[in-house]
């Protein structure tokens, strides 16, 4: 993995593998992409190898939402375990976007500033509710806010 800065991770129990997402990656500006790595996790040698990598084709979120501007810089991710469909916020774009299993965008929404004060962490349970968490600052306390999940 190049140098960059990183703050997405999602550890796949059932695969071994990590999955990075780049929030501010020099190569992601020209390209319009945000791009991530994969790692397996090699029990036998309790070490990290090298498995792939992503990108996220930043047009199209801007397809789905016009607002976007050029830059995902993700706070963090999940992976749904009934879809499998991965979860992706940004607290500096104040978005959520959902993408298939190979990484096409399906959804972008916004995220309201008045609730979403700096959304940075983002789960599912088992029951697959959603929880996205945000920081707390001077004026605001940090939160989790869990979305019940209805099939």
């Amino acid at each position: 993995m190049p140098k960059a800065e990183y703050e997405s991770l999602y550890a796949d129990a059932a695969t071994s593998k990590l999955y990075i997402l780049c929030k501010n990656c020099p190569v992601d500006k020209k390209a319009k992409t945000a791009t991530g790595y994969i790692l397996d996790y090699q029990p036998s040698k309790d070490t990290l190898v090298a498995a792939g990598s992503f990108k996220i084709d930043l047009k199209q979120i801007k397809a789905i939402y016009p607002k976007f501007k050029t830059e995902l810089r993700a706070s963090a991710m999940a992976k749904n375990p009934k879809t499998n469909d991965w979860y992706i916020i940004s607290s500096v774009s104040k978005l959520l976007v959902i993408t298939d299993d190979k990484w096409n965008v399906k959804e972008a929404h916004h995220l309201s500033s008045s609730i979403f004060n700096q959304p940075e962490g983002i789960a599912f349970d088992k029951n697959l509710n959603l929880y996205i968490s945000n920081e707390g600052d001077e004026l605001t306390d940090g939160n989790i806010i869990k979305f019940k999940y209805t099939p």
